[in-house]
């Protein structure tokens, strides 16, 4: 649209439910007419990257200053965690708005948000496939004679390469003890972390060595 006609104003008599745009649901909002040919039209609804929209809330978390002030935090955050995918997205929008707030005279007397960036590792496992390239999951691969599935590179776990391990899987097996201990103690949080039932099996080892012991003590 032509300058003149900004700023488009968004709708006030929205309805905000559960799982949808309210600006796609509007029933008069996004019909409009093309500007160049005067037919008819419809406005873009989805207007925000996910990223940039989440990249202001670590101002108002521990909440406001009171009625009338929108931010009175204990900032910077000395320590930020995220994947890689983080540091060229989320903290690159981050970063503008705490300049800008800051610049047009908002209650923020920092430049950087995040004092230091810890990039955690990828957790990876093996990928599965079937003869003609079907993706497999593990349990899937593990049901299959092994001469029916092809066992490809240990990689990030992605839903689209379905190397991934459910959370049930584990804990109706071990327990949810057995998985948060070989999460946390497997490697350092900064390198990729290799997935394995031995692993797990192990960590679920140790605890019931330990329990017992414990028991040991208190009787």
């Amino acid at each position: 649209v032509s300058k003149s006609d900004l700023p488009i104003t968004l709708p006030q008599d929205i309805e905000i439910k559960s799982g949808e745009n309210p600006l796609k649901t509007h029933p008069t909002w996004r019909f409009t007419s093309c500007p160049s040919c005067g037919l008819d039209a419809e406005r873009e609804t989805d207007t925000l990257d996910t990223f940039f929209e989440s990249s202001w809330y670590f101002l108002r978390f521990s909440g406001s200053g009171g009625e009338g002030k929108a931010f009175n935090t204990p900032l910077p955050v000395d320590e930020y965690i995220g994947g890689i995918e983080h540091a060229i997205l989320h903290l690159l929008y981050a970063r503008f708005f705490n300049r800008a707030l800051k610049k047009v005279g908002y209650p923020i007397n920092f430049d950087e948000p995040f004092k230091k960036l810890i990039t955690q590792g990828m957790v990876c496992h093996k990928t599965y496939q079937t003869l003609d390239g079907a993706w497999l999951t593990p349990l899937e691969a593990s049901s299959m004679p092994p001469n029916l599935v092809k066992i490809g590179a240990s990689i990030k776990m992605s839903k689209s390469k379905k190397n991934v391990i459910e959370p049930a899987e584990i804990i109706n097996k071990f327990g949810a003890d057995t998985a948060r201990f070989f999460m946390a103690s497997d490697t350092p949080p900064e390198r990729d972390m290799e997935w394995s039932e031995e692993g797990v099996a192990s960590a679920s080892k140790f605890l019931n060595k330990f329990y017992n012991f414990a028991i040991t003590l208190k009787d």
